[in-house]
């Protein structure tokens, strides 16, 4: 298993209130009387104003509306049309680029991302994002856009995050952006025209906005910055939390070898990816805002406008709740009842992550047939034989989240 390193408070919140027990990060996140939006402004340019900025009656349409996006038929639709697709495609693709040994090797943060750049062209509404030429453009846009979109937590120097995301900007409005609104104008057009039905369009962001477009506070930035925001997202979390499985089932089976049975087992890996997140979040703290003077149950004060972070490892390894090895992964891990398997990764309630049904699911949900996005790229690399290549270098990223650039594998089945 990983060892893990200690706990550290981000210097992008030092000084500000800081917070590491369970109980109190729950009570706050749900809390009306703390907000989440507008507390940086270095990366507007990428997320300003979109849906995770905003708080409160801002908040609520929004989220209404971009929960289409996330219902059960939706869910479905992303998972047996596209990811299936997707997984098989660029595991085809592997194995035709082999190595002269014959061994198939990969950058599994690459290999993941290129799997789900579909989802997240399906989820925004990017046309054409079929060929390996478009879906290697679209990759090339991603990285810096996801670097500018959380530029707080990089260690790089900031302008030139900034600089390189701003010409990713550009190239995803002209070559995905643009094109793919102009489409959905016109079918638009005709909904409203009477030419078309509603359930004629097509159920993905950029027709979700242009059809609540007359708002008047909204501009055409605004949708390409929700874009950016659901690109990075659709992404970014479900990238990292992938690898990091990974990662932590190599030394899990190397420890419990029965198993390996398993890997095919979605009550099994659907543990193995709520654990993962709890114990490896992808960002190191939430952020909220005191909006009024508030007292919490423990007594705990936060004058107005007083900032708090959260500290993600700290509180998803609260020992009072996660037991003893709360630092350690075990898939088998007893749950407090009233608590998520995955802590409080994807927030609660009203500010909790929109998307967080496409990335994993408790054992409890509705949903428990369906796999996952994580549960089915667990499965088909672990059909292909993956494995940590040993002899290859892992590289860190450049940032405070924790996750890698590099983290190589094999493939010995492909």
């Amino acid at each position: 298993m990983t060892t893990l390193p200690p706990i550290e408070i981000p210097s992008y919140v030092a000084g500000w209130a800081i917070v590491t027990d369970f109980w109190e990060a729950e009570e706050i996140v749900k809390s009306p009387a703390f907000h989440a939006g507008r507390m940086e402004t270095e990366s507007l340019p990428f997320r300003g104003d979109t849906i995770i900025e905003l708080d409160g009656e801002e908040h609520l349409p929004r989220r209404r509306l971009e929960s289409q996006l996330f219902a059960r038929a939706a869910l479905r639709h992303y998972e047996a049309q596209v990811l299936d697709q997707s997984i098989q495609r660029c595991l085809r693709d592997l194995a035709a680029q082999r190595g002269p040994d014959g061994v198939v090797r990969a950058n599994l943060v690459e290999l993941t991302r290129t799997i789900l750049l579909q989802i997240a062209a399906a989820i925004i509404g990017l046309d054409a994002v079929d060929t390996p030429e478009r879906t290697a453009l679209l990759a090339r846009c991603f990285a810096p856009l996801d670097a500018g979109v959380v530029v707080k937590w990089s260690t790089r120097d900031h302008r030139e995050v900034i600089r390189e995301g701003l010409a990713a900007k550009a190239a995803f409005i002209q070559h995905f952006v643009q094109p793919s609104l102009q489409r959905r104008r016109a079918l638009v057009a005709n909904y409203q025209a009477g030419r078309l039905r509603r359930q004629e369009l097509p159920n993905d962001l950029l027709t979700l906005l242009l059809l609540l477009h007359p708002s008047p506070e909204w501009d055409e930035d605004l949708v390409v910055r929700e874009a950016i925001l659901y690109l990075a997202a659709s992404i970014g979390t479900t990238s990292t939390a992938t690898t990091f499985a990974v990662e932590e089932l190599d030394g899990w089976l190397r420890q419990h070898p029965e198993d390996r049975a398993r890997l095919q087992d979605t009550d099994f890996l659907r543990r193995v990816t709520n654990e993962v997140i709890r114990l490896r979040a992808t960002f190191p703290a939430i952020m909220r805002r005191a909006i009024r003077d508030v007292t919490l149950r423990n007594g705990r004060r936060f004058r107005a406008g007083e900032r708090i972070a959260i500290i993600n490892d700290a509180v998803n390894r609260d020992r009072s709740v996660f037991g003893p090895d709360a630092d350690r992964f075990n898939p088998y891990r007893a749950i407090p009842e009233g608590v998520h398997a995955y802590g409080l990764a994807f927030g609660i309630g009203q500010k909790s992550c929109i998307g967080k049904g496409l990335v994993t699911t408790v054992q409890e949900s509705a949903d428990t047939e369906l796999d996952r996005s994580m549960v089915k790229m667990l499965k088909a690399f672990s059909r292909a034989g993956i494995a940590v290549d040993r002899a290859a270098e892992l590289v860190r990223a450049p940032t405070a989240e924790g996750r890698y650039t590099v983290f190589p594998v094999r493939f010995d089945n492909l």
